[in-house]
């Protein structure tokens, strides 16, 4: 629909799952290949991307660690074209909650990745801040919990891509 028409896609007025099938469609993966992720404008963001779908089925934990950032990097470049002089797309942190409160506050996400994000936070947090925070062999991530991100990052990226 939106992929190649140069119309810039709303999450307000596509269902969220005509995204999902034209992020697979192009792909042909879970996860964007390397022509998705150059229409990230986003220098930081595409590399951290193209490094994430490299390590996700190899190493999960590295993977984990770098979604945080990648998070992030996705909501501030949402922020960027929804309001460029918001606290959310000016902000130097990249810590995810924080992150994740400012965009919140500044009504960034639309209400669908809003419920995303709130969602996947409160049931996979530890997927990502365990393994950064708590020392420990149980505190290890699974490749299988690696889709979790994958699934919310196809949620999010269309709102950013150009």
């Amino acid at each position: 629909m939106f992929l190649g028409s140069g119309l810039s896609p709303s999450w307000d007025s596509t269902p969220p799952c005509l995204y999902h099938s034209a992020l697979v469609h192009l792909s042909g993966q879970n996860f964007p290949t390397e022509s998705y992720i150059k229409r990230v404008a986003d220098t930081k963001l595409a590399e951290l991307l193209k490094e994430f779908n490299a390590a996700k089925d190899t190493t999960p934990n590295l993977a984990a660690i770098g979604f945080r950032t990648i998070l992030s990097l996705v909501i501030q470049e949402k922020a960027k074209r929804v309001n460029p002089t918001s606290n959310t797309a000016t902000c130097t942190d990249l810590a995810p909650q924080p992150m994740i409160d400012r965009a919140r506050n500044d009504h960034i996400l639309s209400q669908d990745e809003q419920r995303f994000v709130n969602t996947f936070v409160s049931i996979h947090r530890d997927i990502y801040d365990l393994v950064t925070h708590r020392p420990g062999a149980n505190n290890l991530v699974d490749k299988s919990e690696v889709d979790a991100m994958v699934d919310l990052l196809n949620k999010l990226l269309p709102s950013i891509i150009n």
